[in-house]
């Protein structure tokens, strides 16, 4: 049936397009994950990257995202990461993992952590070259990399 106003079908078409670009938009950007005392998990958007919060380890919830950044640490190997709200602390050590595949590592590999004297090997360091994944322990959120440890 034709329309009577014109353009009022070109403004629905306009709104249902830019809907449509918002909704493809935000599909694309991480929108994070909220945990709380129950605990979760958090991946990058490459699934390269994540964190895994034991239950007990936060007392509210948290709106939590990971974001790939610029390492502002030169010897980092691959990317880095900031998990954001930086500096949230934790109650007890959340498991950070850092997926190696393809990038050949041996294991004087670390995760390592921004902190406010430099940069630092997450304790509870474990190398496993057989699921190709670095793992330490954090207390607070920071930006994350990949470097040798001696």
């Amino acid at each position: 049936m034709p329309s009577n106003h014109p353009g009022l079908f070109r403004t629905a078409a306009t709104l249902i397009m830019g809907a449509a670009l918002t909704t493809l938009a935000v599909g694309c950007d991480s929108e994070g994950e909220t945990i709380g005392p129950r605990g979760g998990s958090l991946a990058s958007d490459d699934g390269r990257f994540s964190v895994d919060v034991p239950a007990g380890a936060l007392e509210a919830d948290v709106d939590l995202s990971i974001e790939e950044v610029e390492c502002e640490l030169s010897t980092t190997i691959g990317s880095c990461y900031a998990v954001l709200p930086l500096g949230t602390t934790f109650l007890l050590p959340v498991e950070v993992a850092y997926e190696v595949a393809d990038m050949h590592v041996t294991e004087d590999v670390g995760v390592v952590a921004q902190a406010a004297d430099g940069w630092r090997v997450l304790p509870d360091r474990d190398v496993d070259l057989e699921d190709a994944v670095v793992y330490g322990s954090a207390m607070y959120l920071s930006e994350y990399g990949l470097a040798k440890v001696e």
